[in-house]
């Protein structure tokens, strides 16, 4: 009799464990650098099955025909600080770069362990800013997560909504032999008013929260109505920023922070380590009489950081910087 209890148990557990969710978080999230290509698909209205949700699914659109044109979309993460309007948007941390055929617009997000949130963007030569955020990630992200968020910006008083639901999760198969084992499904209604209302199927990566597939249905004069897939995914990064303030470094960071000096100099250096929400997690005094030294950051966990070079104690002038620890 314990024996059969004891047999029940563990396929009980088994069960349990089989229907755990893998769930995307905020330190998963691409870093900087990291870049997606995307082509777009032939007659996808026929061949994407929106119905297709809930757990342990497959979305097989191995054999979608890819449009035989050289229109292409790609994304990039950026620090937003590099950016034409990062100044505008300073409480940013996390940035899209979008290429869409050449043109180039940016996209602006607080991102953090909640939640990531638009706060403004710019494209051509208009620059909008929300005076009511538009929450685009809530994390964990999950089967089961859903958001009705509220929103408005400086070209669009009025606003509208945005709603989230996340509606699927399986494996994703896309053409050129693409596959991806940890993909959750995504249901987002965005509604501007007077006139847009669109809907679009995202399906994600898990593992780093990379869009791999889209599936638009809007108007077509408002909003596009086309559905495109990740070709391509770069998931290298920048690894050094260019001479800032009289600093160089690595970022993201894997375990090791290796920062350059433009200048060599007796004077104490202090570098502080702070979290998203501001709280002092590391702090390293040095002597900066060496051109390059290296800082162990490997105990950190995984996310956005934001580093403080002071070269002298007395001095009130501090270089600010946001690093990503993968």
């Amino acid at each position: 009799m314990n024996k059969i209890i004891t047999t029940f148990c563990i396929l009980g557990l088994q069960s349990l464990v089989s229907k755990a969710q893998i769930e995307l978080t905020s330190a998963k999230m691409q870093p900087f650098g990291a870049k997606t290509t995307f082509l777009f698909l032939q007659n996808y209205d026929t061949i994407i099955d929106t119905t297709k949700t809930g757990t342990n699914q497959t979305w097989d659109y191995s054999k979608a025909e890819i449009v035989s044109t050289n229109s292409t979309f790609s994304y990039k993460i950026v620090n937003p600080s590099t950016t034409p309007k990062g100044a505008s948007f300073p409480s940013s941390n996390y940035a899209y770069e979008e290429n869409n055929n050449g043109a180039i617009s940016y996209r602006y997000f607080v991102l953090n362990n909640n939640k990531m949130e638009r706060i403004g963007s710019f494209s051509g030569t208009t620059t909008k800013t929300y005076s009511d955020f538009q929450t685009e990630y809530l994390f964990p992200m999950k089967v089961g997560t859903q958001n009705l968020d509220t929103w408005s910006n400086s070209t669009n008083p009025n606003g509208g909504t945005y709603q989230l639901k996340c509606v699927g999760s399986g494996v994703l198969k896309l053409p050129n032999d693409i596959t991806y084992k940890n993909v959750l499904m995504t249901r987002v209604r965005a509604i501007e008013e007077p006139f847009v209302d669109w809907v679009t199927y995202f399906w994600y990566n898990l593992e780093d929260g990379g869009i791999l597939l889209t599936s638009s249905y809007g108007d077509d004069l408002f909003t596009p109505i086309n559905a495109k897939f990740a070709n391509s995914v770069v998931s290298g990064i920048e690894d050094e920023l260019a001479f800032k303030n009289g600093f160089k470094f690595n970022n993201p960071v894997e375990s090791q922070l290796t920062i350059s000096l433009e200048e060599n100099s007796e004077e104490q250096l202090d570098i502080v380590i702070l979290d998203q929400q501001g709280n002092k997690v590391k702090q390293y005094n040095t002597v900066s009489e060496n051109s390059t030294f290296n800082v162990d950051i490997s105990e950190l966990k995984k996310g956005l950081y934001i580093i403080q070079f002071q070269k002298s104690r007395n001095s009130t002038n501090i270089s600010t910087f946001k690093i990503v620890k993968i």
